[in-house]
């Protein structure tokens, strides 16, 4: 977010939020910048891909090796989703599942 879409953005004041939250069965945990923004064209190409698992490099390979871990490890209807309006914004959204565990303090 701050790499890609805030660094290059000249004007105006920045803007980062990252949340994590529950919804359901799901960790949802989001970054949000209202930097550069991705356009429409490259923005359906990348989700594309994410959604296959196809890897491009022309994007880089950082979300694709992001977005391939979290479905092999949790299952192909996890991972990560963008959205994005070019010059606006870009919201990064990734969901896994909640797992109940047992909390033991170990002090």
């Amino acid at each position: 977010a701050i790499y890609h879409g805030l660094k290059p953005k000249d004007e105006g004041s920045w803007k980062l939020a990252i949340n994590a939250y529950r919804v359901q069965d799901k960790l949802v945990l989001s970054v949000y910048d209202n930097g550069m923004g991705i356009g429409e064209r490259k923005l359906r190409t990348i989700s594309n891909n994410l959604h296959d698992g196809i890897v491009d490099s022309t994007s880089g390979y950082g979300i694709y090796n992001v977005n391939n871990r979290i479905k092999l490890t949790h299952g192909k209807e996890y991972g990560l989703r963008i959205y994005s309006m070019e010059g606006r914004y870009t919201l990064s959204v990734i969901e896994i599942p909640l797992e109940d565990y047992e909390y033991t303090d170990n002090r």
